[in-house]
């Protein structure tokens, strides 16, 4: 009698907790929009704020694909900022739109996920590394001498996280994996279209005062007119615009004549754009990261002159109208431009290292270093820059991180028995070589573009050594 009693009370609170997680958006959504409801009338701005945010979090939460096609597009813009007056540096604190969108696609995916559970078949798992690492570089503001952009780093960070969940939850097959693919491609076409407008038209496009210390600004960037960037500094459009070729490699490897005659337009678009920005760097570890795609894909390699033609044949057309039509004369520009830039990274990294040897290569603490060379951004490089803001100890937790995601993605190619995948695991091989070459000097492990290669690593890599090639199953 005891035991059936304890059976049905059981039932009941099993029942009850279903209930809750299958109706958890109406509880939660009606009083929220009944409050909202009630305080537009006494703070409208910020109520209306509260509205789009409420908004965006339930179009995510009926289909969190749109999350990946909201957040996508403004993943790498580092222009369309939430601009708060820093009392400690002469460059204010920029939170990116992203992130900020990323944070409400974040909830409203494992709210989607909690209330799905039986129906989103989707494996989970936690990289240790990298929740260790998020813990020292939280521990690191304890040091840190700018708390403000400590702040702001780590925040950022965190939604680069947020990303690689993002991405993990709502990829679930190899169908989807080609449409983000498409759809990356498409974003990146669209930024493109902006880096190359920035040559004619650039500044601020508006402004909204959230504050007296913080307002929603949005531009489109160049350094007068003569270094285009559009979406983002120079170096950093032409790495993104970089890394998505290759998604665009992918598809052209998949795809027949009519769409290839589309990918092949739209990549001599990316690369038009890549030179415009000016950016060597991006330039050189593009051309490493294709020639390292073509050797290591066997499909490719088979006809690697013809491959290496054509890449000549873009960059060269390229190259030519940018420098007679457009006039932009960077890469043909006196050595003493290349020199400059290499001697104020230098300095930087002078700095860093004395200030390194100064804190028992602990680090200045995250955000810290930026204080040391204000106003310039950072160190210049991505390693660096995890280097004197976390130490040692930080540094190596990363790359640990990221040999350990590499590595992976390597072991993944001899198991794949789906050519797209297979492709794309190369494909995403060269984008890494890229990006990571390219960081020898620039980039910074906060940029939200490189935890969303990290994500579509990852996607690729599960998808292909669960060997799922029926696009109706899902990991």
């Amino acid at each position: 009698m005891a035991r059936h009693s304890e059976s049905i009370i059981y039932r009941n609170i099993t029942s009850l907790k279903d209930f809750f997680f299958r109706y958890s958006a109406q509880i939660l959504f009606v009083p929220f929009s009944v409050v909202l409801g009630i305080t537009f009338l006494a703070f409208p701005t910020s109520t209306l704020w509260a509205l789009i945010a409420l908004f965006i979090f339930t179009l995510v939460f009926i289909k969190p694909m749109y999350g990946l096609y909201l957040i996508i597009p403004l993943i790498p813009v580092k222009t369309f900022n939430l601009v708060i007056d820093s009392p400690l540096r002469k460059v204010s604190e920029g939170y990116t739109v992203a992130s900020i969108l990323i944070v409400i696609v974040y909830f409203a995916v494992t709210l989607h996920r909690a209330v799905n559970r039986d129906r989103f078949n989707v494996k989970s798992h936690i990289n240790v590394l990298l929740l260790i690492f998020l813990v020292w570089a939280f521990t690191t503001l304890s040091w840190t001498s700018d708390y403000y952009h400590g702040v702001n780093m780590l925040f950022e960070t965190m939604t680069g996280v947020a990303i690689l969940y993002i991405f993990q939850k709502t990829i679930r097959n190899t169908d989807e994996l080609e449409q983000i693919f498409y759809y990356t491609v498409l974003s990146s076409l669209f930024l493109a279209i902006i880096v190359f407008t920035s040559k004619y038209y650039y500044g601020q496009i508006f402004s909204i005062h959230v504050s007296n210390r913080a307002y929603v600004w949005l531009s489109i960037l160049s350094e007068g007119g003569k270094r285009v960037g559009g979406f983002a500094p120079p170096q950093t459009s032409a790495n993104w615009l970089a890394i998505a070729s290759f998604l665009l490699l992918a598809l052209y490897l998949q795809k027949g004549f009519k769409l290839r005659f589309f990918l092949s337009l739209t990549a001599f678009i990316l690369m038009l754009n890549i030179l415009l920005c000016g950016s060597k760097g991006a330039v050189g570890a593009l051309i490493l990261g294709f020639f390292a795609t073509v050797i290591l894909n066997p499909v490719m390699r088979r006809k690697a002159i013809s491959w290496i033609f054509a890449f000549t044949g873009i960059f060269t057309i390229a190259f030519l109208f940018n420098m007679f039509i457009l006039s932009e004369k960077r890469f043909t520009a006196s050595a003493k431009i290349s020199e400059a830039s290499l001697s104020y990274r230098l300095e930087f990294w002078k700095t860093g290292f004395k200030s390194l040897a100064k804190n028992d290569w602990l680090g200045e603490g995250i955000g810290g270093f930026a204080k040391l060379v204000d106003p310039w951004p950072g160190a210049h490089s991505f390693y660096f820059t995890i280097l004197f803001d976390l130490g040692v100890i930080g540094f190596g937790l990363f790359m640990v991180f990221v040999f350990m995601r590499v590595m992976r993605l390597v072991m993944a190619v001899p198991r794949c028995n789906n050519t797209f995948l297979r492709n794309s695991l190369y494909c995403m091989i060269g984008a890494l070589i890229t990006f990571f070459v390219h960081g020898i000097v620039e980039m910074d492990y906060t940029y939200l573009h490189f935890w969303m290669l990290m994500g579509l690593a990852e996607r690729v890599t599960s998808i292909s050594m669960q060997g799922l090639t029926d696009d109706r199953r899902t990991y």
